[in-house]
């Protein structure tokens, strides 16, 4: 068991690491956790969500074998520890998820889009980003190791639930493009100067490469065989966040 002060600890990178944990805050994010597989170390609730929190605890306890410890905390309490302004439901903490391995990410992109992200540092980007990977299917994401760390607080919350379908698998970029290129796995890259991604044929898997908000895709790294893609612009933006491109990007593969 844990105590409200591991919970503030866990705000940061550091005891993350140390730890092996991280939290989840907010009603959607607990209930989504609760109806995963994920191991579930304490869970602290509020009197006004408590009969709510048992309830989810308990149906987690039966389908998993895991027992949940379950602690009614003043609502003060909850949100002074957590990161949230306001959280009047719960936070819970939990084990991290057995990262993937980098060969594993990779299998799927035989047959299915993989994402890699080049140095996305905002946490709400990469949680929005896993957000719309789970929409539209995806389970697998690749990350440089610049890119903001996944158990982020704020990447979690974010994701709304989706960072228990989807694996964050951190890598030297240089080599997921070398194993792209000895395994002729097609790299969708997007860039400003890219083809239009509506006529550009595109094949079943790959990887799409997102680069990061203000710098993009690190060009020195890609293999030789990378397509560049776009999203045309039809007005005066200067560019798309890089979350709402990855959307309008996965829509068109998904859907060509």
């Amino acid at each position: 068991m844990t105590g409200l002060k591991t919970v503030k600890n866990l705000l940061e990178k550091k005891h993350r690491k140390e730890s092996g944990l991280f939290i989840v805050e907010g009603e959607k994010n607990v209930v989504e956790l609760l109806a995963s597989d994920c191991t579930i170390v304490d869970l602290f609730t509020t009197e006004m969500f408590a009969d709510e929190a048992l309830k989810h605890a308990g149906e987690y306890e039966v389908r998993t074998g895991k027992k949940v410890y379950t602690h009614i905390v003043p609502l003060r309490e909850l949100e002074r520890a957590g990161s949230l302004l306001s959280n009047n439901t719960a936070i819970a903490v939990a084990k991290q998820m057995e990262e993937r391995t980098l060969e594993k990410a990779l299998t799927h992109a035989t047959d299915d889009i993989v994402l890699v992200l080049d140095d996305v540092r905002d946490p709400g980007n990469l949680g929005t980003i896993i957000r719309i990977a789970d929409w539209y299917g995806l389970t697998h994401l690749i990350a440089s190791p610049t890119t903001v760390d996944v158990y982020n607080p704020k990447v979690i919350a974010a994701t709304m639930g989706s960072f228990t379908r989807i694996r964050v698998t951190y890598s030297d970029l240089a080599i997921v493009y070398a194993h792209a290129a000895a395994h002729s796995i097609p790299v969708l890259v997007s860039d400003m100067s890219g083809e239009n991604i509506h006529t550009t044929k595109l094949s079943k898997g790959g990887l799409l490469v997102m680069g990061s908000e203000s710098h993009g895709v690190t060009d020195m790294q890609l293999p030789v065989h990378a397509q560049k893609i776009t999203i045309p612009r039809l007005g005066q933006a200067e560019s798309l966040n890089v979350s709402v491109a990855t959307g309008i990007l996965l829509d068109n593969l998904k859907n060509t």
